[in-house]
């Protein structure tokens, strides 16, 4: 059987580093998962600068879509 993983996605105030802005559980890592997050965060809170973890190459252009 191959390996099973979940995707934790978290966005958190960059400031202050304590309230967590979104939350999202996907069963993939792809681009367009990282679209659809950012995509509801700017819905809600407007558009920012995106920072991550490094891991990720693909959020860059998730931010430009």
């Amino acid at each position: 059987m191959g390996e099973n993983y979940v995707w934790l996605w978290v966005a958190i105030e960059p400031i202050d580093k304590i309230i967590v802005l979104g939350i999202r559980i996907s069963i993939e890592r792809s681009i367009l998962v990282a679209e659809q997050f950012i995509q509801k965060l700017a819905t809600e809170y407007g558009k920012h600068p995106v920072y991550s973890d490094g891991r990720g190459t693909w959020y860059p252009q998730a931010c430009k879509f």
